[in-house]
């Protein structure tokens, strides 16, 4: 009687060692899929997450406008010209099609704070199409 509950009792955790090591493999499977992904588009998501940070630094500068020195006006600029040329750096690689959006009318950031005066939609419009394109990168 002892013997055969023995028995079971090793059946049993056989079958959870065999369980274990099948949901270990699938979560391995996965974590090389994902590292990947990674290394193939470590690139473009570096890319997307510093121009989607420059757009809410500029978003947040834009929204204080009113109260801005000549400095922070050529701060703001330089910015601007960054997310301009991350932009177009952008979609010459296919990652993301900037010439849609409002935003890209902007040639300067006199334009950008004429565009946001009445309101940041605009800006926001692109951060949020670029969170989406990052997070298209990893399904």
């Amino acid at each position: 009687m002892i013997d055969s509950f023995l028995l079971g009792i090793s059946a049993v955790a056989a079958l959870l060692a065999a369980l274990s090591a099948f949901f270990s493999y699938r979560v391995s499977v996965n974590s090389l899929i994902f590292q990947k992904n990674y290394s193939k588009n470590q690139y473009s998501i570096a890319l997307l997450n510093s121009t989607i940070y420059k757009l809410r630094m500029l978003k947040y500068s834009i929204s204080n406008s009113l109260e801005i020195s000549d400095e922070q006006y050529e701060i703001n600029k330089q910015l601007f010209l960054d997310v301009q040329l991350d932009l177009q750096r952008l979609e010459e690689l296919s990652i993301f099609d900037f010439s849609s959006y409002q935003l890209s009318k902007a040639k300067n950031l006199g334009e950008i704070i004429v565009i946001t005066s009445s309101g940041d939609a605009c800006i926001t419009e692109v951060i949020n199409a670029m969170e989406v394109k990052l997070s298209c990168i990893f399904r």
